[in-house]
């Protein structure tokens, strides 16, 4: 799945793109697009995202989503990517942590706050930055047979994104601006 912001930054035409270009080999993946679209910067980069969606039999675009739903994709995914395009550099991506509580892996590039967000414990979901189609699908690869052979890794992924509860958070602001 790809939940985020529709913008040249977050990849997601870059993914569909290797989609159409896979030659087949991500057709057995069912891939479901949902972003936002309210704060659109570039109408024209959405629109192309939404006329390569509908053109690939695989994949499923929705557009801006209601939390209710994006919820039950999260849910429902084996895993959420985010193929970004360089130079982007996520700050904190909200979503990833989203998806990582409802216990869904992230597989993204290795820049900005990635490291931070998806922790050591799950170190493999990251790829280099400017990397190519195979390293992409190679680490793609790499991560489902292990979603559906090892149940506690759904677990690992939720009690790594715990560290960025609310309740969790506010505690060590508290600690820190209390030394």
């Amino acid at each position: 799945a790809f939940v985020g912001v529709m913008n040249q930054g977050k990849g997601a035409l870059k993914l569909l793109n290797m989609i159409r270009e896979s030659k087949g080999e991500m057709d057995s993946l069912n891939v479901v697009m949902a972003g936002e679209e309210v704060y659109i910067q570039d109408p024209e980069y959405t629109a192309s995202v939404r006329n390569l969606a509908s053109e690939l039999k695989n994949v499923e675009y929705y557009g801006e989503v209601t939390n209710g739903l994006k919820k039950e994709i999260y849910k429902k995914s084996k895993i959420l990517v985010y193929p970004y395009v360089q130079p982007w550099f996520e700050p904190f991506n909200l979503t990833a942590v989203e998806s990582m509580m409802m216990g869904t892996p992230v597989l993204m590039m290795n820049n900005g706050s990635a490291k931070e967000l998806i922790g050591d414990n799950v170190n493999m979901n990251l790829f280099r930055p400017a990397c190519d189609y195979d390293e992409f699908m190679h680490r793609l690869y790499e991560i489902l047979p292990k979603l559906t052979k090892d149940k506690s890794y759904s677990r690992t992924v939720h009690d790594n994104a715990m560290r960025f509860d609310i309740k969790h958070m506010i505690d060590r602001y508290e600690k820190y601006f209390n030394e």
